[in-house]
């Protein structure tokens, strides 16, 4: 009898412990939700010489069942593996149209197509990762957006092929910008590149590689019959930068024709003092090296090669003016800056970049637009060379998403109350429901006490008094005190 009831006391406990499991394994949220997946998918092949197209298959955005977000575009990253420093992008939509390609390599086949497949109004997570849970809701959900509205996921597909032009080892990401949120991508698997020369990939300890070998190390090609063109710097235009510079240039430099337009558009610098800033740029229809002296990314001067001339440039840090304005029917953000006009000198200004993955465009407050080849983005900055006026708008630009339904213009976050509540009322039910059951089959079950003996024969004697007591009390019927009431 002792053995039963203490196995019946051991599974009330164990029932007891997996219904506080049952409970905290609803109530709990899971720390990590796969809502959207970005891949950047796979190069192939993973080595060849300069010029050589690189073909990324499966790049895509999955976007699992009970999910959905507005996608505003997305970015395909190639970077350095040595150091990742971005080397190429490029920016495109979710049917695979190129918003932004700035180095003209990348060329995108759209696969499989979801740009149908839109959610106007719902409660969506909209996040990957449920890091912050507060009860009412994710952070970055949005109530709309691509989604199948089913239990089944969709996957947007995309094949990229990039061309490329820079000897070294690459990594590609695929970013995909959603407005409150932007989702990245693992880094792919590597691909090198190597000079056509055919000497073996870069960073080899052959004798005949030399390491370590940067663009402005590339010596200049004199010979006419190659039809380059190579311009080298005047004595009296050197001797100016030494002076005002400060820098000790014991050779000139010179500018080499690396693609053969007729047009130097490379810095040469045997000293080992000069950078070149950006790609070259044309200003008054001449091709113009941006040059730093101190190996960052603001030039203090530009060198004219054809009229081999050299014109100082004057840094600005932007200020910016009241408030972003925001147009979400036409997709733009615009900044108003402005900056210390400097007479008869060209400038150069510093403007933080608070959307990088949005294409920018810089115009003046008369609306003079300034040149892409004059604005080059890097480290969340970006730099404007301009012949300055005193305000400029910074305006980014992005593909709307399809526009929610009326009354639903801004982004809503899932309220999770209803479902709670009804979960919550569930497991009181589960509750209720197994404690009857193991009440039924006697696994639980109340146990009183056995009263003592000596108590039990207390109680006899109680009820033997009663019992006299009723007896004495109670007149028979015929007895003389009944005759007497008669009379």
């Amino acid at each position: 009898m002792k053995r039963r009831t203490l196995l019946k006391q051991a599974i009330a406990v164990s029932m007891s412990f997996l219904l506080i499991v049952l409970i905290f394994s609803i109530l709990m949220p899971p720390q990590t939700v796969t809502a959207v997946k970005v891949s950047a998918g796979t190069p192939s092949p993973t080595s060849g010489t300069v010029g050589y197209d690189v073909t990324f298959t499966n790049v895509s955005v999955t976007i699992r069942g009970p999910e959905a977000i507005p996608i505003n575009n997305l970015t395909f990253t190639v970077y350095n593996n040595a150091n990742n420093a971005t080397v190429s992008y490029v920016i495109f939509n979710i049917t695979g149209h190129e918003i932004s390609d700035p180095d003209g390599r990348f060329a995108i086949t759209l696969v499989t197509d979801i740009s149908s497949v839109y959610q106007s109004s719902g409660s969506y997570y909209g996040y990957d990762e449920r890091t912050n849970w507060n009860g009412t809701g994710y952070p970055f959900s949005y109530g709309y957006g691509y989604g199948s509205g089913t239990a089944q996921k969709i996957v947007a597909n995309f094949t990229i092929v990039y061309d490329t032009d820079t000897v070294g080892t690459f990594f590609a990401k695929l970013s995909v910008n959603s407005s409150k949120h932007t989702y990245v991508s693992v880094a792919s698997s590597t691909f090198t590149v190597s000079s056509s020369g055919g000497g073996g990939t870069p960073g080899d300890d052959d004798d005949d590689v030399v390491d370590d070998v940067t663009d402005d190390d590339v010596v200049p090609d004199d010979d006419d019959d190659t039809g380059a063109k190579v311009v080298t710097i005047p004595e009296s235009e050197l001797a100016d930068i030494k002076s005002d510079y400060g820098v000790n240039l014991t050779e000139p430099f010179q500018a080499n024709d690396t693609d053969g337009d007729g047009n130097a558009d490379e810095l040469y610098d045997p000293n080992d003092v000069l950078t070149q800033v950006h790609e070259v740029i044309t200003i008054n229809g001449n091709a113009t090296i941006l040059i730093s002296v101190d190996e960052d990314d603001i030039p203090e001067f530009f060198w004219d090669t054809v009229a081999n001339t050299i014109t100082p440039i004057t840094p600005q840090n932007a200020q910016i003016q009241g408030d972003e304005v925001i147009n979400q029917d036409e997709g733009k953000i615009t900044i108003t800056i402005s900056v210390e006009k400097v007479e008869s000198q060209w400038i150069c200004i510093d403007i933080e970049d608070k959307y990088p993955n949005y294409i920018v465009m810089i115009k003046t407050s008369d609306g003079r637009v300034i040149p892409n080849d004059m604005i080059w983005r890097k480290d969340g900055k970006i730099y404007v060379l301009d012949d300055p006026a005193t305000e400029y708008l910074v305006i980014y630009s992005y593909t709307p998403s399809p526009t929610p339904p009326a009354g639903d213009t801004t982004p809503t976050e899932k309220k999770g109350d209803m479902p709670w509540l009804l979960i919550i009322v569930f497991v009181t039910v589960v509750i209720f429901l197994s404690v009857v059951y193991l009440f039924k089959t006697g696994y639980l079950y109340i146990e009183y006490e056995e009263q003592p003996k000596e108590f039990e024969k207390v109680e006899e004697f109680e009820k033997i008094d009663v019992k006299a007591d009723k007896k004495t009390t109670t007149p028979k019927k015929g007895s003389s005190s009944s005759k007497k009431k008669k009379k």
